[in-house]
């Protein structure tokens, strides 16, 4: 082989190993990079865990918002306190009568709750048995 060729044949191999250098160096930043905006993003949040108690939620919807929504979120915090106590909660399927007027009749029930107070009575049949 002549001098000419076996460098001509040496600079091609330099130059395509130079390149595949060269890309797994730009790989490599890449992962590095990604792998450090990952845990960047998973610690940044660290402070949404904290969640104020009611009253300042409550003052909150009143000094931002409004009185509308101050109302809505005591009204909300209200049903969330009888949802820790389920004696506290009202009993929607019981039927109050009119105190204004206690002439007036309670009307009849209709067709759904008479169907689940049957299948109120069957469970607790079949739960006394």
């Amino acid at each position: 082989m002549k001098p000419q060729m076996k460098q001509g044949t040496a600079r091609i191999i330099a130059a395509s190993v130079w390149s595949i250098a060269r890309s797994a160096l730009i790989m490599l930043m890449l992962a590095v990079t990604l792998t450090l905006s990952s845990l960047w993003l998973g610690l940044a949040p660290g402070y949404a865990a904290e969640t104020p108690d009611p009253e300042e939620q409550v003052g909150r919807a009143y000094d931002e918002f409004g009185q509308s929504t101050g109302i809505r979120e005591e009204i909300y915090q209200e049903r969330l306190q009888e949802g820790q106590d389920p004696e506290k909660m009202p009993k929607p399927y019981k039927r109050v009568p009119s105190f204004a007027d206690s002439s007036k009749e309670v009307p009849p029930t209709s067709a759904l709750e008479t169907t689940v107070s049957r299948v109120r009575e069957a469970v607790e049949n079949t739960l006394d048995r």
